[in-house]
């Protein structure tokens, strides 16, 4: 799938799972994540600096600049189009509002709006604020689609795709008016996400994805504080939710405190006895604590269920480059993307395998591959820059 086409709605390197991505959803109970309670315990606020962050309410929250927009703009599109589809039009048409998709930016509502981007998670925020505003019904989904990896600040993450579905405005239904007409809305091509099973996510989930992929972002950054009060918001917002824990756990291990990221992790593995991100973390932790002997039998356990974890095949084809085997690190970059052909960095060092081997037509192909599929401006913009010295007959370089 190719980000640029349209919106995706996060060991050494540490696993997160989000939805992204970064937006990514994987690991989604399938709606009531709010019916459990958070156990105090697994909450340590005394480990760090208090940091503000957005409440539930915040999130979609609409602006005075948003509430012109509704009684201007959209108004005009719905007397058109009829609620559903006139909302759609006024928020994603090239001739009116214009967002943009952005597979790095996780942003509140007034957020997206102020600056016209944010992933497949911030869109669907955005046109929830304004479809409820509006009273129309609003539900959540989680596509089961396939995940995808990337790399960042020493995480590896992974993300999902979530996306709504509008209903008609309660006025409406009772004035019978086609009472099952649902308009699904999606940031990726109807083909991307066809033939894919969808579940309903309630609110309390969405909410935590924000968190969680908020918190993803702050430990790439190295901000810890900030980190753990999304997290800590994650937990608290959908106690259910397995990659609450996770990157909860993330925050504690990279602070030093390996008891509760401990503790945190089983939390989570008690809700998804499967979840390969909260096992690898976990048999790290112990590791990290000297328990070699516990770590080995989580170790074993993660095998069972991924005997070949994300970036198994580039780490070792990037092992073959730097040993000055360019053929074999090709072979192993290729597995690697037959997995996931949406990773940018794969696609960046295969085009220095296919270089080093002199054939600059594929050198050139993966390149503007990665180009493409860049998870950020700033990243679509670096491997640009390498393309244009590729094609100057230069060497891409790192």
């Amino acid at each position: 799938m190719k980000p640029s086409s349209a919106p995706r709605a996060l060991l050494a390197n540490l696993l997160l799972v989000l939805a992204l991505a970064q937006a990514g959803c994987a690991g989604l109970p399938s709606g009531g994540a709010a019916a459990r309670s958070a156990d105090p315990a697994l909450l340590h606020d005394a480990l760090f600096q208090p940091v503000a962050v957005p409440t539930a309410q915040a999130l979609f929250a609409l602006n005075p600049a948003m509430q012109r927009y509704l009684a201007h703009d959209i108004a005009s599109q719905v007397r058109l189009r009829g609620a559903q589809d006139g909302l759609i039009d006024a928020l994603y048409t090239r001739s009116m509002l214009q967002l943009r998709y952005d597979p790095a930016a996780t942003l509140t509502a007034q957020e997206a709006f102020e600056q016209r981007h944010g992933n497949c998670l911030t869109l669907v925020i955005m046109t929830a604020a304004f479809a409820r505003e509006m009273g129309l019904t609003v539900q959540y989904r989680r596509v089961h689609a396939d995940a995808s990896y990337s790399r960042r600040g020493g995480l590896t993450l992974q993300s999902g795709h979530v996306n709504l579905s509008l209903g008609r405005a309660l006025a409406e239904r009772r004035a019978g008016l086609e009472q099952d007409r649902w308009l699904v809305v999606d940031f990726l091509p109807a083909h991307e996400v066809r033939g894919h099973r969808s579940d309903e996510i309630d609110e309390a989930t969405l909410v935590a994805l924000f968190h969680v992929n908020r918190a993803a972002d702050a430990l790439a950054d190295g901000a810890i504080d900030t980190a753990y009060a999304h997290a800590r918001a994650a937990v608290n917002a959908a106690p259910g939710h397995a990659a609450a824990y996770n990157v909860l756990a993330v925050a504690y291990w990279r602070r030093g405190h390996l008891g509760p990221a401990e503790a945190a992790l089983r939390a989570g593995h008690a809700l998804e006895p499967a979840n390969t991100a909260l096992l690898s973390n976990l048999s790290s932790v112990l590791r990290a604590a000297g328990r070699e002997a516990e770590a080995l039998v989580v170790a074993r356990q993660l095998a069972a269920l991924e005997p070949y974890p994300p970036y198994h095949f580039f780490d070792l084809g990037i092992a073959a480059l730097n040993r000055g085997e360019p053929a074999l690190a090709r072979d192993w970059f290729a597995r690697e993307l037959a997995r996931d052909e949406e990773q940018a960095e794969v696609h960046f060092w295969m085009a220095v395998a296919q270089d080093r081997l002199g054939d600059g037509r594929q050198a050139r192909w993966h390149l503007a591959a990665a180009a493409e599929r860049g998870a950020s401006r700033e990243e679509r913009g670096r491997y640009a820059g390498k393309l244009k010295r590729l094609k100057a007959g230069l060497a891409p370089g790192r």
